[in-house]
């Protein structure tokens, strides 16, 4: 099987390779440029302080290929934060259902289909944290870190791992639409946002944690590189993305067409699975293995759900 990224697992000799090493440099580097954190003496923290775990957590892209590239990630452990149980959540994020819509408006309109791409998203959130956090690091990454064994990390802004982490970038992201791009939400979906100019529909942006998926005219997409000036992102990619493990594609068509379809998402779930397969096998909205009781099994059910195509303009 081939993966688009793998994680390492622990004792993978290539977590020790050149190429890792100075990607983990690469990201501590960033969390220091980003003011995520800050260093302070273990001995002017309280007793009682919630202090956590953290590590980095290893992966390689597009293994196995010309394209091969080294990332780490450095991650809070959040499962042992001792206030976690009383962190409300808030984002909203969008359902997957209603990407239909956006692929659905952008083919009627005939607009483009986009993508950004915004690097440690999380970590641009606009607001620092509002509670007291330390972190302490693993003597084996204290150097990417220039620490001794006397300090800790006092998180200043939330690193993926925290609980409240994507609501902070929600509120960013959303600030950022509503008052810079004077997008509006949708009822149906309070992160689906429309744009309009004088009357006529530019744009619609869908928004789901760090992720965006973007349909429109060019006005629209000119708008929008206001978001790659606010924030550090990758140059945007159009056309043919993934987003929400759905897979978008245009068809080189006239007027403009697009598909969706799941079917590297099944193939990653559900390895040597035929999808083409399942879908021939569908009749009424029932597979033809079904159980006694006449209902399929929960990974049948997602199989079914997720098969392509599903929509089609």
């Amino acid at each position: 099987m081939t993966f688009i990224t793998e994680v390492l697992k622990r004792g993978d000799t290539r977590a020790t390779s050149e190429p890792m090493k100075l990607s983990k440099q690469a990201k501590a580097d960033a969390l220091k440029r980003r003011c995520v954190w800050e260093k302070v003496q273990k001995d002017d923290v309280s007793d009682n302080a919630n202090i956590l775990g953290a590590c980095f957590v290893l992966e390689i892209k597009q293994p196995d290929t010309p394209t091969e590239v080294t990332k780490a990630r450095y991650v809070a452990k959040g499962c042992g934060d001792r206030e976690k149980p009383f962190i409300v959540q808030n984002l909203s994020a969008l359902r997957q259902s209603f990407t239909n819509v956006i692929v659905s408006t952008s083919a009627v309109f005939g607009w483009r289909f986009f993508s950004p791409d915004v690097n440690q998203a999380y970590l641009q959130s606009k607001d620092a944290m509002a509670r007291y956090l330390y972190v302490t690091v693993r003597p084996r990454d204290a150097k990417y870190f220039g620490m001794d064994e006397n300090e800790l990390l006092r998180i200043l802004k939330p690193p993926y791992g925290l609980p409240e982490a994507g609501d902070y970038w929600d509120v960013t992201l959303v600030l950022h639409v509503k008052e810079d791009l004077v997008m509006d939400p949708l009822t149906g979906d309070p992160a689906l946002f429309l744009k309009k100019d004088a009357g006529d529909h530019d744009g619609m942006l869908g928004a789901y944690v760090d992720d965006s998926c973007m349909g429109g005219n060019k006005r629209f997409q000119d708008l929008t590189t206001d978001t790659l000036d606010q924030f550090e992102s990758k140059p945007r990619v159009k056309d043919d993305f993934t987003f929400i493990g759905v897979s978008v594609r245009t068809l080189p068509r006239h007027p403009r067409s697009f598909t969706l379809d799941q079917t590297l998402k099944i193939d990653a779930l559900s390895p040597g699975t035929d999808v083409h397969e399942w879908h021939s096998d569908i009749l009424g909205g029932k597979t033809r293995k079904e159980s006694e009781s006449g209902r399929t099994s929960p990974i049948m059910r997602t199989l079914i759900w997720k098969a392509p195509p599903f929509y089609w303009l």
